[in-house]
């Protein structure tokens, strides 16, 4: 009989704790599709033009990994080197690039990405992604995320702008 008061007291407590966890209730404003972030104090920074920007997106053997840099050269052109797969290419583009990717940036709200996004459950097998953009400014902005990340279409964008560009 002592043994099942036992079990019945810490069954009790426990559907306590649950009972009373705080919610996690959505930030007004929230860019980002998990309802636990708040908008990070980095939205205050200032953002100039983007001189450097490297994304990455690293799947599983389902998903072909998605690898690109640019970055602004002293002469006004961009250096691109973009990898999928086992394949890699490097060539310069035009310096309205950076302006484009600056559209985006802001479009998407980039600014106010949390540094880090994790799902809520653990997932053993799945993606990870990392972000990192530079400004003339010296400001900067990274922000990486495994099996989670913002709502926002920006980075499926700077993926397409980069892998729409002709050699």
């Amino acid at each position: 009989m002592t043994k099942l008061v036992a079990i019945i007291l810490i069954v009790s407590a426990l559907l306590l704790v649950v009972a009373c966890k705080p919610s996690k209730a959505p930030t007004s404003g929230d860019p980002t599709t998990s309802p636990t972030t708040s908008v990070s104090d980095s939205d205050n920074v200032k953002t100039g033009n983007i001189i450097y920007l490297e994304y990455g997106n690293y799947g599983t053997m389902a998903q072909p990994d998605d690898y690109f840099k640019v970055e602004l050269l002293e002469n006004g052109s961009v250096a691109v080197k973009r990898q999928r797969g086992m394949g890699e290419e490097e060539f310069i583009a035009d310096g309205s690039l950076m302006v484009e990717l600056k559209k985006i940036y802001d479009d998407g709200r980039v600014n106010a990405w949390k540094e880090s996004y994790q799902p809520d459950v653990e997932i053993l097998d799945g993606y990870s992604w990392n972000l990192e953009v530079k400004f003339d400014n010296g400001s900067y902005k990274y922000s990486h995320g495994s099996n989670a990340s913002p709502s926002s279409s920006a980075l499926k964008e700077f993926s397409n702008l980069i892998w729409n560009l002709k050699k």
